[in-house]
């Protein structure tokens, strides 16, 4: 059998989780996967050795236009931005269709792959999706009548795929988040706790995701850690590079690295945006974070409500450098993480076992006899 992923190109979450659930169809022998992507889930799954369609390099990346949207960490609607998005869309629309006419492939996975909302008969894709519908309780004025809108076109176009599945949605189709790190990496972390005590100074990593949004809360951590007594470890998206890895003072920046697991449990405090993918890490390891939800964000506003436990604290975008300052201090001073880890493990409200159980669905339903 040969089966098509489909992935977005907006940030890495989309790339992360599909080749986790590559991986689990890879183990049956008669199948065959194959990624198609463009930047920067492109070479993530190129450093991941999966097969890649050769048009790829012709699709072109959509977290340009997410990019050029956002500004000192504040997404704003530009009508000329969406326009030249729409022509994105339509031009890698044209890319795919050529291929699904040269290849014949028996399913397709689309992770929020959006290009595929333009074919009339979409046969047995499967849209994955964190958005069941866009809350617009965050927004105001002509931002919440487009979101509106936006939601009656969605459920229409839900409704032409063979089979549909979100990470939290009000159906049985609720497959629960897709969290990558488990039980091997809890109990790692604990090893490494112990050596992290014998430490003089505290280590706080900043990650900022697969796009540039994140360089003005970069910019803002660099300017302000000179005030605080620790390790910066700041972690630079795949689209924003600085041409080196540097050490200055107490700040070390390392470009983008696709294994981030050894820098969070080494980290005390973890500062991010609050893209899926580094929330779901930040709740499964339990780590002491302080995140910055891009402002108008939806989808960021709606992660830092949901994935909400006691180690998690939510700071405004605009937050002040002296405020900035306070907080990290106060985080790292009064937080007692053992106690909270503890707690943590018993009250997990969160389902984390959405790979697991999607491919479950899917094999069941696509690649045995009783699902056929």
């Amino acid at each position: 059998m040969k089966i098509l992923f489909c992935v977005s190109s907006v940030g890495l979450g989309h790339a992360v989780r599909s080749v986790e659930l590559c991986n689990k169809f890879e183990r049956k022998k008669d199948v065959e996967v194959y990624f198609l992507c463009a930047e920067p889930a492109l070479s993530f799954i190129k450093s991941k050795k999966k097969r890649i369609i050769k048009e790829s390099e012709n699709l072109i990346s959509l977290s340009q236009f997410i990019e050029e949207l956002t500004e000192n960490g504040i997404l704003r609607f530009k009508i000329t931005t969406a326009l030249k998005f729409l022509r994105a869309l339509y031009k890698n629309y044209k890319i795919t269709r050529k291929v699904l006419e040269r290849e014949n492939f028996d399913l397709i996975l689309c992770d929020e792959f959006w290009e595929i909302f333009f074919f009339k008969d979409n046969g047995k894709i499967i849209f994955l999706s964190d958005v069941y519908k866009f809350e617009d309780k965050y927004l105001r004025g002509m931002s919440k009548i487009l979101i509106k809108i936006l939601n009656v076109i969605l459920k229409f176009l839900y409704s032409k795929f063979d089979a549909l599945f979100y990470a939290e949605c009000p159906s049985s189709r609720c497959l629960g988040y897709p969290a990558i790190y488990g039980k091997r990496e809890i109990k790692l972390e604990q090893k490494i706790r112990k050596i992290r005590k014998l430490r003089k100074r505290k280590v706080i990593l900043v990650l900022v995701g697969g796009t540039s949004t994140g360089k003005d809360l970069i910019e803002k951590i660099v300017r302000i850690s000179d005030k605080v007594n620790a390790v910066f470890k700041i972690i630079c998206g795949p689209r924003i590079s600085f041409g080196f890895s540097c050490h200055k003072g107490n700040v070390e920046i390392i470009n983008f690295t696709d294994d981030v697991l050894e820098h969070y449990l080494e980290a005390d405090l973890v500062l991010c945006q609050a893209g899926l993918s580094t929330m779901l890490e930040v709740y499964t390891l339990n780590k002491k974070t302080i995140v910055f939800p891009i402002k108008n964000h939806v989808e960021q506003l709606e992660n830092s409500e949901k994935i909400r436990s006691d180690s998690i604290f939510i700071a405004d975008r605009s937050i002040t450098d002296d405020e900035l300052i306070k907080i990290i201090k106060n985080t790292l001073e009064f937080y007692d993480e053992d106690k909270n880890n503890k707690n943590n493990k018993k009250e997990k409200k969160i389902k984390t076992d959405g790979i697991r159980n999607a491919y479950k669905v899917i094999s069941w339903r696509y690649l045995t006899k009783q699902g056929r």
